[in-house]
């Protein structure tokens, strides 16, 4: 199949989705904040389908940062998950990102490949959706059906990060215990401040 059949398949597909008018709000809203002011006015419109606008904002869509942090929704989570850690309070959101990509960094993010990246990312999505969870968990009363809910989640999330150690043991041919070391070591040097 062509790269023009392509195209045209997709502006069909999107020209479909368009019609729909769901009303349905994106996962995360775009934070526009790190764009210069002239362009988030364009940002805006082109989201409701505006194509003029969508033709003067298209350089954002070539640039990594950008596509990641509108379009990567791996990345969306990772940004819900903060955002439900600190809520609004930008000091406790970039801690907790910090604290995410310092994981990241002792799992050898950037010099693994394209899979073991993957797995990385669900270990550090996972660790914060357990460390979230128990949070809560530990705010709700003992014996309250959201309580035992809340810690079923606890027990689900856990098994979804212990999913994800082992997926990068066995890419990485090592023991599990040895990942497991590494995404609670950055926790620990912290936790003597």
């Amino acid at each position: 199949m062509s790269n023009k059949t392509r195209l045209s398949e997709l502006e069909e597909l999107e020209a479909e989705m368009a019609s729909w008018e769901t009303g349905q709000l994106p996962l995360v809203a775009p934070d526009y904040s790190c764009v210069p002011e002239e362009d988030r006015a364009a940002l805006k419109a082109a989201a409701t389908g505006d194509k003029a606008a969508m033709a003067s904002v298209e350089p954002y869509f070539t640039d990594k940062r950008y596509i990641a942090r509108w379009g990567d929704p791996v990345f969306m989570a990772r940004l819900w998950l903060v955002h439900q850690i600190a809520g609004g309070d930008r000091v406790v959101s970039k801690a907790t990102h910090a604290m995410a990509a310092s994981i990241a960094q002792d799992l050898g993010m950037k010099t693994s490949n394209m899979l073991e990246q993957i797995a990385i990312t669900r270990i550090v999505n996972n660790w914060l959706m357990v460390g979230m969870l128990e949070a809560t968990a530990s705010r709700i009363p003992m014996g309250s059906k959201e309580r035992m809910h809340t810690e079923k989640c606890v027990t689900q999330a856990e098994r979804r990060l212990t999913g994800a150690i082992k997926t990068l043991a066995f890419l990485r041919s090592c023991p599990i215990g040895e990942i497991m070391a590494r995404v609670t070591k950055a926790r620990l040097e912290t936790s003597d401040i």
